[in-house]
């Protein structure tokens, strides 16, 4: 009786280990499985968020729509510069900014006109007059110079040549390349007459006698600014 009650004691033990070593196995894969929804749960937070932040920045970019630079007041877009090949080209830009009181970009683009056309007149007087206004007066005094050694007959650069002098102290000579321009264009007394630069030669004895000289002529073809 004892060994049925023993055999039978032991089988219970058998079935009850085979339970709980069953009931093991499958409570891990439970929690397996729940550790693995959690895990693409986060996964998925994050690709939503990163996505939202996405959007986010590029409508908050297209929103603003910044402007191109090409189409900022006086800036050469990419078609200006490639058709841009020509002496004539630069220095018409050179004038633009110059116009503008923008002297640095016209200093550039007037180098780039004599880069291309050393002779170009126009630019040595006008790039002269912004070294003046730097106060490099000694290229300045070159690049007049230069002008007035091209075209003998360019008013402009010996009234030029004038303010440079007289803003340096030296009102001899300042008269001097004054009277000469007079001499080419009439109109160069109106201009002395108001410029601030000259102030200096105005009270002069030998200023007074060049607006007065109605003997000045003009003579024909004078080139303009």
């Amino acid at each position: 009786m004892s060994y049925i009650n023993e055999a039978l004691r032991k089988a219970q033990r058998e079935r009850d280990a085979a339970d709980y070593k069953a009931r093991g196995i499958l409570s891990e894969r439970g929690k397996k499985s729940d550790f693995t929804l959690i895990r693409w749960l986060f996964i998925s937070l994050a690709l939503v968020i990163l996505l939202a932040l996405v959007l986010y920045s590029w409508l908050d970019f297209k929103g603003k729509n910044p402007q191109p630079v090409s189409k900022i007041s006086g800036f050469p877009s990419a078609s200006d510069i490639e058709s841009m090949k020509s002496a004539n080209d630069f220095y018409g830009k050179a004038r633009f900014f110059h116009k503008n009181g923008n002297l640095t970009d016209a200093k550039l683009y007037y180098q780039k006109t004599l880069m291309l056309d050393p002779e170009y007149v126009s630019a040595l007087n006008n790039l002269g007059v912004i070294y003046m206004q730097e106060g490099n007066y000694l290229a300045g005094e070159k690049s007049l110079k230069e002008a007035i050694r091209l075209k003998p007959a360019y008013a402009d650069s010996y009234y030029n040549l004038a303010c440079l002098y007289a803003l340096k102290g030296n009102e001899i000579k300042g008269l001097d390349y004054l009277k000469k321009a007079a001499s080419l264009n009439r109109s160069v007394i109106e201009w002395a007459k108001k410029d601030k630069d000259l102030e200096k030669l105005r009270k002069l004895s030998g200023f007074n006698e060049i607006i007065k000289d109605d003997q000045l002529v003009t003579p024909a073809g004078i080139v303009e600014k």
